[in-house]
């Protein structure tokens, strides 16, 4: 049954989209070399290819005319490549979650640094599909990864509406204080003050001030 919905959500998909671009495109020959698992379109029309996880694909992914398809028994996977079914099949339980051919060995979680090389090998694995991350609090299973948890330093939290006059121990004081709300930002919690140490921004007692703000 859970085959069969995967096959019956992805035929109709398919469906829809190839109409779609059957009336948005010219028929032209384009030369295209086609990669490994994929054949060249018949006819020509460019056409969308079936994705075994729409839900995880970028739009940019999902919505792009193709002159290659998958091999018949194939399908796509959130970053491009082309799986079997029963690949596909393995990872059915979390919508955001797809089998990635080449996965980080060294995995991705909340933590992990955007621009972090991983020297390890990839592995071919159930992986949170582009821009999603393991839930940290086991809530789900794949989750935005601007929903992760902000990690602020010791003594102070996660504040989106927050004063221009919080205390600082460099000393500095505007003119006028003001109250506002974006994105947020770490905020020192009551009787601390902000400072900074070795490039890193801490919180400390106001008491506990160093004389320049800096250690």
């Amino acid at each position: 049954p859970r085959e069969q919905c995967f096959t019956m959500y992805n035929e109709a998909f398919a469906v829809f989209m190839m109409g779609f671009v059957a009336g948005n495109t010219q028929p032209q020959t384009h030369a295209y070399r086609c990669h490994q698992w994929e054949v060249r379109v018949p006819g020509g029309r460019p056409q969308f290819d079936r994705f075994c996880k729409p839900h995880a694909t970028p739009y940019k992914e999902l919505l792009m005319p193709r002159w290659c398809l998958c091999e018949p028994g194939l399908i796509r996977n959130a970053w491009g490549q082309c799986i079997s079914l029963q690949d596909c099949y393995k990872c059915g339980r979390d919508l955001y979650e797809d089998f990635n051919r080449c996965a980080s060995a060294c995995g991705k979680n909340c933590g992990s640094s955007q621009g972090r090389v991983c020297i390890a090998k990839c592995v071919a694995q159930c992986d949170c599909g582009p821009g999603h991350v393991p839930d940290p609090l086991r809530q789900y299973g794949c989750i935005p990864q601007n929903w992760c948890p902000h990690r602020c330093p010791r003594y102070s939290s996660w504040q989106r509406c927050h004063s221009t006059c919080a205390p600082r121990c460099d000393g500095y004081k505007p003119t006028s204080c003001e109250r506002f709300c974006d994105e947020g930002k770490c905020v020192c919690w009551p009787g601390f003050a902000e400072t900074t140490r070795r490039g890193r921004k801490l919180c400390v007692l106001q008491n506990h001030c160093p004389r320049t703000g800096q250690e």
